[in-house]
Formats: C-alpha cells, sequence, structure tokens
C-alpha cells in the first residue's frame, strides 16, 4: 500500500494528538465552569445522569473518524493494473530567427521579444502533438529535439535570443532544410513547420528547401515578423551607447519584412502565412490549420496504475461518526428516581 498524497500525514501525525489534548483541556475547563455555577455537591447531583465513559467513548469515536478521513485524504492505493496510454497528434518545428534583424523595433519591444512571447502561447495550445525547435540565423541547428513534454520545451523557448548563433544572416532555407532532416526520422502521418521570421534570405533558396519539405508531407506555416517599411536595428557599442546597425559599407541597415519571399514558401507545401499582429490573431489561424490535419499515434506507453481505495477509510468515517451521533452520554439514575417516589409517598 502507498499513499498518493502523503503530505497529508503531517498535519494527520500533528493534529490528532492536539485535538486529543484538547478533548482533556475543554472537559476540564467545562468541569471548573460548572463547578463556579453549582458548586461541588451541588454539581455532582446535577450531572448524575451524565456518563463520563460515554463522553469519553463520543470523544474517542470522533477523534478515530478524523483519524480514518485523514487518511482517505491522503488516498491509499494498493492493487495494481496495467494501462496502454496512447498519445496521438502531429509532429511539429518551431523555427524561429535569431538573426541581428530581430532586434528591430518595428515590433514592440522588438521583435524577437515578440516571437518569443508567440512561440509561448502557441506552445500553451499545442498539448497532445509533440512539438521541437529549431534556431536560426546564418545557419541553422535544433534547439530542442522534437518531444510531447511541453513543460521542457517552454524551458528551451526562454533562452532563444538574439546572439544565440553567432554566423550573422537569415538563413531560411537552411532552417528548412535542417527541419526536413527530423522529418524524414518522423513516423507521424503529418508534419507542420511554423517559420518565425521577417523572410530575408537571398542566398540559401528557401523555396527550393520547401519544395523537398512537401515531398516529405511538410505543411509550412509563415508568421512574418516586423512591417514592410521596416526598422533600424538598435545595439550597443563597447562604451554602452546606443547605435545602429551598419552594413560594410558603413551604411545604416534598415530591417524590412519580406513577405513575398514567406508567400512563396508556404504555397509550395499548402500551408498558410500571417502577419503577426498585436492581438495573436494569427496563431487562431495556425491553429485551425493545424488541428485540420490528420492525427497519427505519437507514442504508446504502458502505465502501472494502483487502485484508489480511499473510499473505504471514508465509509469506516461515516459509519463511526453516526455511531457517535447516536450514541447518548446520559445514563439512567434509578436509584435517584425511586428515591424521589419514596420521598414523595411518605409526604402524603
Amino acid at each position: 500500500m502507498n499513499f498518493a498524497k502523503d503530505s497529508y500525514f503531517i498535519p494527520l501525525i500533528l493534529g490528532l494528538p492536539a485535538m486529543f489534548m484538547f478533548f482533556i483541556w475543554s472537559g476540564k475547563q467545562r468541569r471548573r465552569a460548572l463547578e463556579r455555577f453549582a458548586g461541588t455537591t451541588l454539581l455532582d447531583k446535577l450531572t448524575r445522569s451524565v456518563s463520563p465513559v460515554r463522553q469519553r467513548w463520543k470523544a474517542g469515536l470522533l477523534l478515530v473518524s478524523c483519524g480514518f478521513i485523514g487518511l482517505a485524504l491522503s488516498q491509499p492505493r494498493w492493487g495494481e493494473t496495467e494501462e496502454t496510454v496512447k498519445r496521438s497528434g502531429i509532429e511539429i518545428l518551431i523555427a524561429v530567427d535569431v538573426s541581428k534583424s530581430m532586434w528591430a523595433e518595428d515590433l514592440k519591444p522588438n521583435r524577437i521579444t515578440k516571437a518569443r512571447r508567440e512561440i509561448q502561447d502557441l506552445l500553451g495550445k499545442l498539448e497532445g502533438h509533440r512539438v521541437g525547435l529549431i534556431a536560426f540565423a546564418g545557419e541553422a541547428y535544433v534547439h530542442c529535439p522534437p518531444t510531447t513534454d511541453l513543460d521542457a520545451c517552454g524551458l528551451f523557448i526562454e533562452g532563444v535570443d538574439v546572439g544565440l548563433i553567432q554566423r550573422g544572416g537569415t538563413q531560411i532555407g537552411d532552417a528548412i532544410r535542417e527541419a526536413n532532416k527530423v522529418f524524414r526520422e518522423s513516423t507521424a502521418a503529418q508534419k507542420a513547420l511554423i517559420l518565425i521570421t521577417d523572410g530575408e534570405d537571398h542566398e540559401t533558396n528557401p523555396i527550393e528547401a520547401a519544395r523537398e519539405a512537401s515531398k516529405l508531407g511538410v505543411h509550412i506555416y509563415a508568421i512574418g515578423m516586423g512591417t514592410p517599411d521596416g526598422s533600424l536595428i538598435p545595439m550597443t557599442d563597447e562604451t554602452g551607447k546606443i547605435v545602429f546597425l551598419k552594413d560594410r559599407e558603413g551604411q545604416v541597415v534598415k530591417a524590412r519584412l519580406d513577405e513575398e519571399t514567406l508567400q512563396k514558401v508556404v504555397l509550395e507545401t499548402s500551408g498558410a502565412y500571417h502577419r503577426v499582429t498585436a492581438a495573436g490573431l494569427e496563431l487562431d489561424g495556425i491553429l485551425q490549420k493545424i488541428n485540420a490535419l490528420e492525427k497519427s499515434e505519437l507514442e504508446s506507453q504502458k502505465l502501472q496504475r494502483y487502485q484508489h481505495r480511499y473510499q473505504l477509510f471514508l465509509l469506516v468515517a461515516f459509519v463511526l461518526l453516526l455511531i457517535e451521533s447516536l450514541m447518548s452520554d446520559r445514563r439512567r439514575v434509578r436509584e435517584e428516581i425511586t428515591g424521589l417516589a419514596d420521598q414523595a409517598v411518605a409526604a402524603t
């Protein structure tokens, strides 16, 4: 036998002796109060019909019933059953851009912070699916392997930030190819890649990578971070002063949202594109499309489960409380009744 909530043992161990001491103390206090009111001689006559033994029995029944209630709250369990738990869902990878352009502040407070919030909100709605995380900038790598433990995945998301990858650039094509490597090893019937980026990639041919993904049955859903007008990229120099990022020619860089590239990528895989909004409405659209995909069995586990037996302890506690409520603390005093009757006859 074991207990599902053994933390209740501490208040149970401390509470029962405390109740026992309280019963003793309250009994003495009640006796003293009655003695002050009626005196010792008169009190004995007034309380002759009260049975101290029965009072102790009632207190004992109440104390034991409280003990059984405490044991029931601890949820005692014994007897095992084997249960097979199957989890069905979709294999999902979230690829997030961590290049310097994600420091742009056309989204408040900046693109990368907004992206983290988007991912956390999204993760809270993906229960039942297997989710992994890819970070990319000038290169791409799996930051969190696909897992059904979404709490663990959330810890990895907290570490996503600009500078996570030292090599500069926005290699969307490499991010898609990295996702393809993971999807090739997946047994899921349906796969989804959620791409969170500003879309500026002129080197790695993301359209071709999307075609490869389509052959693997991958649906790409892109969330565009930023605005088409773009924004300067603030940085801190060696002196701690805020400056704006410049290119090799010394020109100030303006990071713009490249929606055209992202739209072409999603069209190759029957996916969808959404520009990020302050209200996060794009997440609802993506979730609706993901949930419409065919789910498949992701994992199967055999679990040993104990049978809960707290009902037996509650039943015993109920019976004891019922007996206590029906038991009277009074006794018959035949001698006193007989004496009073004789006095009444003599008076007549």
